[in-house]
């Protein structure tokens, strides 16, 4: 086995990772998930020129039925995928395998930046940020969720931008936000750099994208589905069981007016452009450990539709906060190594914990209806905040230790 021992340990690890949820996903291949009826109705629909958007979105029954709830350009990138072509069975194994190594590969992206000088996140730490992340990939992709893929989109994207490949990066972003609006998100704070090539690429791409369906169905279907989509997700009614912060304020009898949480909404989109304008201008390498966490945190805390296999996309932050514990043992910070581990256990019991078999069945039933990962959404952009303010105060930039 010279050859095991000589792939090294972190590629030892991604091929036993890789084989783990190659197994894992076996399991909802085998039947008829609701996930993938809803992306298939939804093709069909599309390649046949009909409405693929439900016309009962309003009822109370809607959160709980297979609905198509995607762009047209996601319809026609499903299609390999369908019972037009590799079928249920086997069009569901490669769509979970495809999500996992996009969402892999945008971790390694992302991460990789991040830990290109201290090479901290190895061996036996690199094993436990995978642990970290393992309910929550795994609820998402046996779900048959698009977070995987458009999550790992948006980080390859971001990688990719740090490393002056501007066109690449425009456009793995602009897929990911013709599939689901919320990359919208990170690719603003990303144009606030000022990267002319890259804005005008991404425009013109995400354009290009949403108007591709024209050039088989026509322009006009072409838009009134777009129109049906937008009006869908503009105009789609609240419900207390989603997990996102409106919907959880609802469930605990404190519903924010919408006038109000769409400042509120606002207030806290703008202060991530000012701390992204203002780390641009100072120095570009913090966006990654300071502005990603936020943004993802922000996605999930004002999406109304969060559900918990969503927070795959908040999973990376388990890694971000176990480099900052290490990064200030190495720089010899106690008091901040505490901080960042406190942060770091409570972010994970909220969200996967006590959601897990580990964790006794009363926990997660009261769990459950009293959404408690939406509090360690809330715990992690607490956390994600705390690090942009003190670099931008220039108190302690716990990032560019050595």
């Amino acid at each position: 086995m010279k050859w095991w021992r000589g792939l090294g340990f972190e590629r030892r690890t991604a091929i036993l990772y890789f084989l783990l949820f190659a197994l894992i996903s076996l399991s909802p291949a085998a039947g008829r998930h609701n996930n993938y009826v809803a992306f298939d109705q939804g093709t069909h629909a599309i390649l046949n020129g009909a409405n693929p958007y439900p016309v009962d979105w309003k009822t109370a029954e809607y959160p709980f039925q297979p609905r198509y709830l995607y762009s047209p350009t996601f319809g026609y990138f499903f299609v390999p995928f369908s019972t037009y072509a590799l079928g249920v069975h086997v069009g569901t194994y490669f769509w979970v395998m495809l999500n996992f190594a996009v969402f892999i590969y945008g971790l390694w992206s992302v991460m990789s930046l991040l830990d290109e000088e201290t090479g901290l996140l190895k061996n036996r730490w690199l094993v436990i940020f995978l642990l970290l992340m393992f309910n929550e990939m795994q609820g998402s992709l046996t779900n048959l969720q698009s977070n995987g893929l458009i999550t790992g989109l948006s980080l390859t994207a971001t990688g990719l931008f740090f490393r002056g490949r501007w066109m690449w990066a425009a456009g793995l972003l602009s897929v990911a936000i013709n599939f689901k609006l919320y990359p919208v998100a990170l690719a603003l704070l990303l144009c606030l750099s000022f990267n002319l090539p890259f804005i005008f690429a991404l425009a013109g791409f995400t354009s290009a994208l949403f108007l591709f369906p024209a050039l088989i169905m026509g322009a006009g279907a072409n838009g009134a589905m777009l129109h049906n989509w937008l009006d869908m997700l503009s105009h789609e009614p609240m419900h207390k069981v989603y997990l996102g912060l409106e919907p959880t304020l609802l469930r605990y009898g404190a519903a924010a007016p919408p006038a109000l949480f769409s400042v509120f909404t606002l207030l806290n989109a703008g202060l991530l452009a000012l701390a992204s304008a203002l780390i641009f201008r100072t120095d570009k390498k913090l966006f990654v450990p300071l502005m990603v966490p936020a943004v993802l945190c922000f996605i999930i805390l004002f999406n109304k539709r969060a559900e918990s296999q969503t927070f795959i996309t908040l999973a990376p932050v388990y890694g971000f906060m176990l480099y900052a514990a290490l990064l200030a043992i190495k720089s010899g910070d106690q008091r901040e190594f505490k901080a960042n581990i406190f942060f770091l256990v409570a972010t994970y019991a909220l969200i996967s914990w006590i959601y897990s078999d580990l964790s006794p069945r009363p926990f997660r039933k009261f769990a459950w209806e009293w959404h408690f990962k939406t509090f360690g959404a809330v715990v992690a952009y607490v956390w994600a905040w705390r690090g942009v303010v003190a670099s931008l105060r220039k108190k302690q930039f716990l990032w560019r230790a050595a």
